[in-house]
């Protein structure tokens, strides 16, 4: 968790008003914020999808996957 604290005058503020404060936030984060690369992540995908063309039999479709969750 963060050790950001949120004011307590924006706690004061009506939901509706809180909710567009939120909006309007994570619409400035995504339309500036550049997607960092992690290299740790990049590789394990990289290491998947070689394994997977090396067998593609070995995986599953998403139809089987979601029919296998949903019986769960």
């Amino acid at each position: 968790m963060s050790n950001v604290e949120v004011p307590a005058e924006i706690l004061a503020l009506p939901i509706s008003d809180r909710i567009e404060m939120v909006t309007r936030i994570w619409d400035s984060i995504e339309s500036n914020a550049a997607v960092e690369e992690n290299h740790e992540h990049l590789e394990i995908l990289k290491e998947r999808l070689a394994a997977h063309r090396a067998d593609p039999d070995s995986g599953i479709s998403w139809t089987e996957l979601k029919a296998r969750l949903l019986a769960s």
